[in-house]
């Protein structure tokens, strides 16, 4: 039972990670898509999310060096 449980709540957050990493790179795309040859969007994006987001912690972090 405590298994099975874990196993479903695992699934269902990586369900939201995924989600929420397929959202960003969208953002991303479209964002790039738009900005002139030398913007950083990523870095923009990456202070934005340190900002908005002062105790985050883990993959984002890594991936975006907040």
């Amino acid at each position: 039972m405590i298994k099975k449980n874990r196993i479903a709540a695992t699934r269902s957050v990586n369900i939201e990670l995924i989600s929420l990493y397929w959202n960003i790179g969208e953002y991303i795309s479209r964002k790039v898509k738009c900005a002139e040859w030398g913007q950083s969007v990523v870095n923009e994006l990456a202070e934005y999310i340190h900002i908005m987001n002062q105790n985050l912690r883990g993959s984002l972090t890594k991936i975006y060096g907040v």
